[in-house]
């Protein structure tokens, strides 16, 4: 077996011993066995490599975004009560200031880039 590595993306591609990687035009590479080419396209920016970890998992912009609303909720249930402890003159001031802490959580929730690898989640209030 021979592996060949994406350097952008980092995904493994493996091909039997007998397929053969030769220079594409306009650069990359084409893979043949018995004489005809394998059906692409493959990236252009493939490479030979020893090395077979596979790449590291990383989440999509849906599934950030289902984290995030998931976080989101948990946050929104913290507040909660918290706010109508203020709104019937029942919080004591750690209360008050627990709500404030919940909700720039919640806020800074909504401000993320959901696109960026790695997402910087923002610590949960304890």
């Amino acid at each position: 077996m021979q592996y060949f590595r994406d350097t952008v993306t980092g995904g493994l591609y493996a091909f039997e011993d007998n397929v053969s990687a030769i220079p594409a035009e306009g650069g990359g590479l084409t893979f043949i066995v018995d004489g005809e080419a394998l059906p692409g396209p493959y990236p252009a920016t493939l490479e030979p490599t020893d090395d077979i970890t596979p790449p590291p998992y990383v989440p999509t912009a849906a599934e950030n975004a289902a984290m995030r609303d998931t976080l989101v909720r948990s946050a929104t249930d913290k507040i909660a009560p918290l706010q109508d402890m203020v709104e019937f003159e029942m919080a004591s001031d750690a209360d008050v200031a627990l709500l404030k802490v919940w909700k720039l959580y919640r806020i800074n929730l909504s401000r993320l880039d959901l696109h960026v690898v790695p997402v910087d989640w923002p610590e949960m209030p304890s």
